[in-house]
């Protein structure tokens, strides 16, 4: 089964004005062109994609943190570091953190990543001085830590808009520990 707004393409239009959404920091993805955006779901999730980017990484690298050592202590340091190595690359982008969930998993794709970084990214790509961000999204696809936040935060994510006092809780805990 596939995620009806996976499938489909990404485009947002951001500018400036973050009137548009009411987005705090100021990227303002116009919701109406994000089919995600219009699901009444998605928009139990604003306050979340309205986040400073530094707290957003940290909400999200809290709650997965959780999920991680519920299901299974065992779990090597190296993917969790590849973790968050893939949620570094997807929020910290040059073009700005994701301003949607659809954005988000979007993002999980290597060359909707690579284009949120400004590289174009293709299958026959030279390898000759790739770049520091290229060797991290290389690394981050080999390791399928992308395809792994796929499955998780639309989980999550589908969780927290069915039960947004779930996602608040995780939230207050995450901003108290930033400052």
């Amino acid at each position: 089964m596939t995620d009806k707004y996976f499938d489909e393409p990404l485009n947002p239009t951001h500018s400036d004005d973050s009137t548009e959404t009411g987005h705090s920091r100021g990227i303002g993805a116009q919701l109406a062109d994000c089919p995600a955006c219009t699901d009444r779901s998605e928009r139990e999730l604003d306050w979340l994609w309205a986040l400073d980017p530094d707290a957003l990484r940290r909400l999200l690298e809290g709650a997965g943190a959780i999920a991680i050592a519920a299901v299974n202590a065992e779990i090597p340091a190296y993917t969790v570091e590849m973790r968050s190595l893939a949620l570094h690359l997807i929020i910290d982008a040059p073009t700005g953190p994701p301003t949607c969930t659809h954005e988000f998993i979007a993002r999980c794709v290597p060359d909707t990543l690579a284009t949120a970084w400004g590289i174009t990214w293709d299958d026959v790509r030279p390898v000759d001085h790739p770049s520091t961000v290229e060797i991290q999204i290389a690394a981050v696809t080999e390791e399928r830590a992308l395809i792994n936040l796929v499955a998780e935060f639309s989980n999550l994510f589908r969780h927290w808009a069915a039960h947004p006092d779930h996602a608040r809780a995780c939230a207050d805990s995450a901003v108290r520990t930033l400052y």
